[in-house]
């Protein structure tokens, strides 16, 4: 019994080394883990900067008076010398003339907001090279080795006569090395075909020479009911081509928007200048009430209550132009961020001034053909339509989704066996030892509950999607219909406007008159110089708006105003 209990000690210490080994490699691996998310933490501060936490947690206050590039001043302080400024006309250092063909061209070329639009093709089309590259031949490779050194058999087995016939004693070692090479061509037909060449080595030792077993192998799997058939495993990329368009449509739209709303704001500009003007205007004519006012005054005409009137008024005018100024320049530097020529900063002093008058001619217009044109040329129904398409490929997706899975799977190998590499190689094409298997699997889920779900919910998305087509459909009918109805009303505005301001500089003159003959005040001749004034406006903006509502429907029928198509060029990475 000794050899046996020494056996068993030999046994237990090689068991305790084990143990102690594994615990040395379990340390060693929560280490490195522990090692793994310190560097990740510290690569994450890093890219965030040291200050982060600071400006995440914080909110910084600022004085405007320690920002002020010249000393602070009260209003008292201020007053003469802003009175003074403001009764002058500015006189502008550098002016560009625009048209709209320049805003539009610098638009095309410049808008960051295009631009950003015109990315977005770009990023689709790298979605369906993703979807491509599915069916990709993968070359793949693997190796291992396994060594196995089992204990010797108990001599109890063979005392019992459990292992008659087998050797008791020492354990069999063996190394064995297995390595493969291959390609792996996914099929447009569902399928999967593999090509590969596998090679094993065995080393038993003992003095007996190493076998290398190797093979030329082909395998192809291929389903016959689910997932069978080119239309369906190119969904993907169908689905990712009619997505492309979809982009290019949502990327017209906008464009159109964005040169849309450029012009508007050209149109808008205009109306704030010639507003300007106007109140330049209007100032100038106080000037002049104020001067008639001191001269009745010193001749005994009136009272010196006048003065102080016309005084008032005058003081009223020039916060009538610091509003408009300032309105102006907010509708500049909004034409200036349009724009985004590199000369035309934001802030930049050089006046934009618009040079294209309106052209307000009465346009008869059949509301019905515009908008049965909008509803074909409208990039949103465009959209829509490759949406159906998308929908209709879904549904023919969920419709194979529901039948069972049936393959055909055939292996076929040419083997070699050898005690050398080469050898093995030889027999593999010279001896024609040859292995082939072929079966089928055949699976379906019982009730089907998930698939038939899948196509239930396609449906419903086609019949939300054809429900949202005629909703659009009417609602640029509307669009339409309603752009028209403007441009009248613009129109009748137009008419009214201009007869409005002649009426206005009748009655304006005839209270100036009156007031040079005793029998008005000049309050009253402010009053009527006023309404001279808001007509005058009054007219300006009802012709702007007029070119707006040009812009509105050419816009509303999926068009820009114009005598030239506009071409997009898509960015490219």
């Amino acid at each position: 019994m000794l050899p046996y209990r020494l056996t068993d000690i030999m046994r237990n210490k090689i068991h305790r080394k084990r143990k102690d080994q594994g615990l040395i490699l379990i340390s060693v691996v929560m280490a490195t883990v522990f090692v793994s998310f310190s560097s990740c933490a510290g690569q994450h501060n890093s890219l965030l900067g040291k200050d982060f936490e600071d400006r995440l947690r914080s909110i910084e206050v600022m004085t405007l008076e320690d920002q002020s590039v010249s000393l602070p001043i009260t209003v008292e302080e201020a007053e003469d010398e802003a009175s003074k400024r403001l009764r002058k006309r500015q006189t502008l250092s550098e002016r560009i003339d625009l048209s709209v063909e320049d805003v539009r061209k610098a638009a095309l070329e410049n808008n960051l907001d295009l631009k950003v639009e015109l990315v977005m093709p770009s990023i689709a089309e790298e979605s369906i090279g993703e979807e491509e590259a599915a069916f990709e031949t993968t070359f793949f490779g693997a190796s291992s080795i396994q060594k196995s050194d089992p204990p010797a058999l108990s001599p109890a087995f063979s005392e019992e006569g459990v292992l008659s016939g087998i050797q008791v004693g020492a354990g069999i070692q063996s190394t064995v090395a297995s390595n493969e090479i291959g390609v792996r061509i996914p099929l447009k037909t569902g399928g999967l075909g593999t090509v590969s060449l596998p090679v094993r080595s065995l080393d038993i030792g003992s003095g007996l020479p190493t076998q290398h077993d190797s093979g030329m192998q082909f395998s192809i799997s291929q389903p016959l009911l689910r997932n069978a058939g080119v239309a369906v495993n190119t969904t993907p990329i169908t689905i990712a081509k009619l997505q492309r368009r979809q982009t290019d449509s949502r990327t017209t739209l906008s464009a159109i928007r964005i040169l849309a709303t450029a012009e508007k704001a050209y149109w808008n500009h205009y109306a704030v200048g010639q507003e300007l003007e106007v109140r330049h205007q209007q100032y100038e004519r106080a000037v002049e009430q104020l001067k008639r006012a001191r001269r009745l005054v010193e001749e005994g005409a009136t009272a010196m209550v006048e003065v102080t009137r016309a005084e008032a008024g005058l003081s009223r005018r020039v916060d009538a132009i610091i509003v408009t100024e300032t309105q102006r320049r907010l509708t500049e530097r909004n034409l200036k961020r349009i724009m985004n020529v590199e000369e035309l900063d934001l802030g930049s002093q050089t006046v934009l001034v618009a040079k294209n008058d309106p052209r307000p001619l009465h346009l008869q217009l059949d509301a019905t053909d515009l908008a049965k044109k909008a509803v074909e040329n409208r990039m949103e129904m465009l959209e829509l339509e490759l949406q159906l398409a998308i929908d209709a490929v879904t549904i023919n997706v969920a419709e194979n989704r529901i039948l069972p899975l049936f393959s055909l799977n055939y292996t076929y190998s040419s083997l070699g066996r050898g005690t050398k590499l080469g050898k093995s190689f030889d027999t593999i094409f010279n001896r024609g030892f040859e292995d082939w298997r072929a079966g089928v699997v055949f699976e379906v889920p019982l009730g089907n509950l998930a698939a038939r779900s899948r196509l239930r919910r396609a449906i419903l998305q086609r019949t939300l999607s054809l429900s949202t087509k005629a909703q659009r459909a009417l609602s640029i009918q509307q669009e339409v219909y309603d752009a028209v109805d403007q441009l009248e009303r613009d129109w009748q505005r137009i008419l009214a406007a201009r007869e409005e301001t002649v009426l206005a500089a009748r009655i304006f003159e005839a209270e100036r008159r009156l007031f040079q003959a005793g029998a008005r005040t000049t309050t009253e001749v402010l009053e009527a110089e006023d309404f001279l004034a808001d007509a005058q406006i009054n007219e300006i903006r009802s012709l702007a708006a007029y070119e707006t509502s040009k812009i509105d429907i050419a816009f509303a029928t999926g068009m820009l105003l114009g005598y030239s198509r506009v071409q997009l060029t898509m960015s490219k990475p």
